[in-house]
């Protein structure tokens, strides 16, 4: 891994906490590195892979299944053996699973924020995002509110399964690149940016704002 210096675009919080196992790790690798040779990764037996950079990651609770994006495509894998589940063709710059597992959450560059069902990956809803492109998605603790960000500095909570929208956050500079829920649902850090060297944190109550 010396003579390699890897763009790393996306991570996502294992089953056990923010500390992966080397299984959970090597299996993303292998999607990743996959999507920089089309054919095949080290695990993936075969199956195609990305064309592009892989730009979201989210494992489902157990870490049985990894669903990767593109921005074109979302691909479901399974684990530990890396193999192909389903294409979805429909975006996935930004990915999350709920807690039960039964539901992946994709932001979008269409503008939209996209509800799939899992494991078979069927389109359930196809939310209209704010300002433009989706670029960040969240799922809170309990599985019932999700945020995602937008091109032009808006914040969206969603509530789930049913997808409606409960609050549209506004009043930020830049693309919101990246949300988070905390574990209690009361708080919203996201970052943002203009560019990759300006960028900017700051948060919301999303219990009081929802």
């Amino acid at each position: 891994m010396k003579d390699e210096a890897p763009e790393i675009y996306a991570i996502q919080r294992g089953r056990s906490g923010w500390k992966l196992s080397r299984r959970d790790l090597a299996a993303a690798a292998a999607v990743a590195g996959a999507a920089a040779m089309p054919g095949c990764g080290p695990n993936c037996r075969g199956a195609a892979a990305h064309e592009g950079p892989v730009l979201g990651l989210a494992f489902a609770p157990g870490g049985r299944l990894l669903a990767s994006g593109d921005g074109m495509t979302i691909k479901l894998w399974s684990l530990p053996e890396g193999a192909l589940v389903k294409t979805i063709a429909g975006g996935g710059v930004s990915l999350a699973i709920s807690p039960d597992g039964r539901l992946l959450v994709s932001a979008n560059l269409d503008a939209t924020v996209k509800l799939w069902s899992l494991p078979d990956g069927a389109l359930l809803k196809s939310l209209a995002a704010e300002s433009g492109k989706a670029y960040s998605v969240a799922i809170g603790a309990d599985g019932r509110l999700a945020a995602s960000g937008s091109q032009q500095g808006a914040v969206q909570l969603w509530s789930l399964p049913d997808g409606a929208l409960l609050k549209t956050l506004t009043g930020q500079w830049g693309y919101v690149n990246s949300v988070a829920i905390s574990r209690d649902g009361r708080l919203l850090p996201r970052q943002t940016g203009t560019a990759p060297s300006r960028s900017g944190r700051c948060g919301w109550d999303a219990a009081e704002d929802a």
